[in-house]
């Protein structure tokens, strides 16, 4: 789900609006620029 990884805004709004049409109050994602990957 995360840009840098591929995921498009698109890809990410629909799966918002899967989460709120099954009945879940929130949906969250990393909101870090830089990953927690190592880069080694």
């Amino acid at each position: 789900m995360e840009p840098r990884h591929g995921a498009r805004y698109g890809d990410v709004l629909a799966l918002a609006k899967a989460t709120e049409d099954a009945g879940f109050d929130a949906f969250f994602r990393s909101d870090h620029l830089m990953g927690v990957d190592r880069t080694t």
